[in-house]
């Protein structure tokens, strides 16, 4: 097996392992695993991405709508194990009423599959939430929609 496939076999049995872990213990409420998994994602998106990610929580205690957040590039990353619309869309809500577009106008979405769920579709198209502005006519569903 080639170098880089030994990496990426590696990887993906540990992103695995770590999604089990993390869904197991979320079962029985234990949520540290959720918290520490919060930095392992703000790195992994930096380095994959060249983002300088924050964990916002550190800034403020259970930041509200989003837990990550890099002003410099306007990038603002909920990371959840829940992915229903209605988590979506509280989020949404949250980030619009706290006016967070205005330091982040890019909303995105990593969930516990480690896909980012953005309008059904991966972290490289645009945004969910990237043409909200601060436009105080705008209601939080009007441009924002969740499948």
């Amino acid at each position: 097996m080639l170098r880089r496939e030994e990496l990426l076999e590696r990887i993906s049995l540990s992103l695995a392992t770590l999604r089990s872990y993390i869904d197991l213990k979320g079962l029985i409420h234990l949520f540290d695993t959720h918290i520490i998994a919060e930095d392992f994602m703000a790195n992994l998106l930096n380095l994959v991405f060249g983002y300088n990610l924050q964990n916002l929580n550190y800034i403020h205690l259970n930041q509200p709508g989003i837990d990550l957040g890099d002003s410099d590039s306007g990038i603002a990353v909920q990371v959840t194990a829940d992915k229903s619309r209605r988590k979506i869309q509280e989020t949404i809500d949250t980030f619009v009423e706290k006016q967070l577009y205005i330091d982040y106008p890019q909303l995105y979405f990593l969930t516990h599959e480690w896909g980012v769920l953005i309008d059904g579709h991966h972290l490289l198209r645009p945004p969910l939430c990237s043409s909200i502005h601060s436009s105080a006519s705008r209601s939080s569903s009007s441009n924002c929609s969740c499948e």
